[in-house]
């Protein structure tokens, strides 16, 4: 095999690892989700050198300020079980310079958009689901002991604007899947029947300047 064949295909590998790094899949109906996004934290570790890198429990994000942000597995009072804590980078999204960081506590975790170039924090609840163009994201979060949550976020600038918001106790949210950059089909699951019903959350133009996002 020639070296310039040699060449495109390792190129071709290197574009689809790129592709599976900046679009990781690991919903939470995986039995080993937390494989997964340990998983998806190698690759980008790999990817990036310059901006993540991981020893031991000890993850580092370097903005592009070159400025550092630390974060540490463990406890953080060494005989205190509930003071355990974890990080876990899941994503990173070179197109708006965003990092995405799952937070993990005693009984919960949580997820942090990290801006690579402010190092501003915006928690956003769960593992978000990027529209195409990627100035959009879908969150839901599944609380066994209180409401789920069910969002859409617009990105702006080094924060967010949350555009939709919903909770429910009695209906589950899954298989998030973008149509577009204005449309979101997903399954709703309830109690009732029928159990399982494919629906859509499209955003709607209207007379105002505000966003209003409706479920069909």
């Amino acid at each position: 095999m020639s070296r310039t064949r040699v060449l495109g295909l390792l190129l071709v590998v290197l574009g689809i690892e790129s592709m599976c790094a900046a679009k990781p899949s690991c919903p939470k109906t995986l039995d080993d989700w937390r494989s997964c996004e340990a998983s998806v934290e190698k690759v980008l570790l790999k990817q990036l050198p310059s901006r993540f890198k991981r020893s031991g429990p000890t993850l580092v994000i370097r903005f592009t300020t070159n400025k550092e942000e630390t974060f540490v597995d463990g406890r953080t009072d060494r005989d205190v079980e509930t003071s355990d804590r974890g990080y876990v980078l899941i994503d990173y999204r070179p197109s708006i310079d965003f990092a995405v960081l799952r937070r993990s506590f005693w009984e919960t975790n949580t997820v942090d958009l990290i801006s690579m170039k402010s190092g501003t924090h915006v928690e956003i609840l769960d593992a978000p689901v990027f529209s195409p163009d990627e100035l959009r994201f879908a969150v839901v979060k599944e609380d066994g002991f209180r409401q789920n949550s069910f969002a859409v976020y617009r990105v702006t600038g080094d924060d967010v604007t949350k555009e939709f918001f919903e909770e429910n106790s009695a209906r589950s949210v899954t298989a998030l899947k973008w149509l577009g950059n204005d449309t979101l089909s997903f399954t709703e699951s309830t109690t009732d029947r029928p159990r399982e019903t494919r629906r859509f959350l499209k955003k709607e133009s209207g007379p105002t300047t505000a966003v209003t996002w409706n479920i069909r």
